[in-house]
């Protein structure tokens, strides 16, 4: 089986802006990596949201695009269920500062099986031992 990573909008919005100072170590990685990359939509309607400045459209929607039909990536729709699993999940962890586009990502991560995110936000760990729905994350960075 390959190994599947959650790539996050950290990963992707220093993939695509040559000017992050963590670019060239994403592409790096990216090309190094033997699986699936898996994200979801809302990570790249985050992306997206970065990039909305009027010369920068056309590029990441041709970009975006681009992850839709890739073989080596897998973009989870949001469904309604998806996201009512997320935000229960938003509102169960009141100690956590986990946004609820995190949630919905440790919801597919957790569904998925994937121990791996693709990210530099290492505040957004799940751990702890306390509970069941606790997932142990690696992150590459």
């Amino acid at each position: 089986m390959k190994s599947r990573y959650f790539a996050d909008s950290f990963f992707y919005l220093a993939f695509f802006n040559i000017r992050d100072r963590h670019h060239q170590q994403v592409v790096h990685m990216a090309q190094q990596l033997e699986g699936t990359i898996v994200t979801t939509d809302v990570i790249l309607l985050e992306l997206a949201d970065a990039f909305c400045e009027p010369d920068d459209r056309e590029e990441i929607g041709r970009f975006i695009r681009q992850l839709w039909v890739s073989s080596e990536v897998e973009v989870v729709e949001i469904t309604r269920e998806l996201l009512q699993r997320g935000l229960t999940l938003f509102e169960s962890r009141r100690d956590k500062d986990w946004s609820l586009t995190d949630c919905i990502s440790f919801v597919v991560m957790q569904e998925k099986g994937i121990k791996e995110a693709l990210t530099g936000d290492h505040h957004s760990i799940f751990g702890g031992g306390n509970n069941d729905q606790d997932l142990t994350c690696h992150f590459r960075w």
